[in-house]
């Protein structure tokens, strides 16, 4: 906790916290005073926007992530900080400070007692914050948990990702519980979350590695039952042959970019990087692009692709145009399909692992056009000859135009 210092005013959220039930007059008199929340807010200097992204407005349960003019905001009327837009966002432009994957690292880190330890810390419980009993939320702590599970608050299961339970095992875990009430107060579906759980299930089994190692706890109104049934989870952990993910030190993970696909590509490397196959279950936060023959090049999928997995390369040396896919990169967004004005893209959902850290694939490859007066590489050669072919009708002198840039286009009508 001291790596990390406090959090602006203007990034907090003033909260009357609604009584439930019966109360005293003393409490009552309590909760009339008022309660600072930590949110979420985004950075906008790294956010992509709605035009380049918007993923993260699809995925806010309560819609509380808008769209004003060119920027998108957090609505703090509505936001609940559960976090769900958080792990969705590929630039990392939100930003949650009490719960930053960067300490949610800490912690496990600190949780998790060095191996050779008497009393090994080895299984970490992530508990929903919202889903503890009212009002004492912020008394986790005084749940008296089995010694060797360390208890990890997280404000919503929505932050449950595939990131987040895969570097728990990085850091030496050797089981994870998933604690939450069985119906959400922040309305989001549980099958989100329960879905990343079996995609993380699934890619343990790729590597030899018991799925059993996690598992989800349905918490009713007395946190305190959930107990017996964690100290029986940890006895059947107990017997299991420490895991090769954490074994070695954790992987070291990038500055910027996307850290699932680095994390993979670590833990793969740890178990010998010789586990091959594909991982379909679940939510599968990775996509796999493939383009019918009818694709002209005309690169608009490119455009719209929030993590640059799908770009367009021109090269006036080889004379050649090409669509470029980065397996490891895809998310799964779908943008690009949504655009694609020949409807000639499929995408599965699908983690190919020997595809992770490997070079761009070629989807689509053609000569260039240039531009008839400068020579300007303005795109491929069937974009053109398709658009010439759709608007001959209209003269050839203005299909003429398609083959000039623009600023020889501007010199020609001029």
């Amino acid at each position: 906790m001291s790596e990390f210092g406090g959090t602006h005013q203007d990034r907090l959220k003033l909260r009357f916290v609604k009584p439930e039930g019966k109360i005293s007059r003393r409490e009552l008199l309590k909760l009339v005073l008022p309660r600072y929340e930590v949110i979420p807010f985004i950075e906008s200097a790294l956010c992509r926007g709605n035009k380049e992204c918007g993923l993260c407005l699809a995925t806010c349960p309560l819609q509380a992530i808008k769209v004003e003019g060119d920027e998108v905001i957090i609505d703090t009327t509505l936001c609940t900080g559960c976090g769900a837009c958080t792990v969705v966002c590929p630039p990392r432009a939100i930003v949650y400070p009490t719960f930053s994957l960067e300490r949610l690292d800490k912690e496990m880190e600190s949780s998790l007692l060095p191996q050779g330890t008497l009393l090994e810390s080895r299984i970490i419980a992530l508990i929903c914050q919202n889903c503890l009993p009212t009002p004492d939320k912020d008394s986790a702590s005084q749940f008296l948990l089995p010694p060797n599970v360390r208890g990890l608050k997280i404000p919503c299961l929505a932050m449950a990702s595939p990131w987040l339970l895969l570097r728990a095992f990085d850091r030496g875990a050797q089981g994870l519980a998933l604690i939450a009430n069985r119906k959400c107060s922040v309305k989001l579906d549980p099958n989100i979350w329960q879905e990343n759980v079996r995609f993380v299930q699934s890619l343990l089994e790729c590597w030899q590695i018991e799925p059993q190692r996690i598992r989800a706890f349905a918490m009713a109104d007395d946190f305190h039952k959930v107990v017996p049934e964690l100290d029986q989870f940890a006895q059947e952990m107990a017997p299991l042959a420490p895991t090769p993910l954490g074994l070695a030190e954790p992987t070291v993970l990038p500055g910027d970019g996307l850290l699932l696909p680095a994390l993979i590509k670590g833990l793969a490397d740890k178990v010998g990087g010789s586990a091959k196959g594909a991982v379909v279950a679940g939510l599968v936060p990775f996509g796999k692009l493939e383009v019918g023959a009818q694709c002209s090049g005309c690169g608009l999928c490119a455009l719209d692709c929030p993590t640059e997995a799908l770009t367009a390369s021109a090269s006036a040396e080889t004379d050649s145009y090409q669509l470029l896919f980065r397996h490891d990169w895809c998310v799964a967004c779908g943008r690009c399909v949504g655009v694609c004005p020949e409807k000639c893209l499929q995408l599965e959902r699908i983690l190919e692992l020997d595809r992770i850290d490997s070079p761009a694939a070629v989807l689509f490859e053609d000569r260039i056009a240039r531009c008839r007066h400068c020579g300007s590489i303005i795109g491929s050669r069937a974009m053109i000859e398709k658009l010439q072919a759709k608007l001959l009708v209209m003269g050839e002198a203005f299909t003429a135009q398609l083959e000039l840039c623009p600023a020889c286009k501007v010199k020609d009508w001029e």
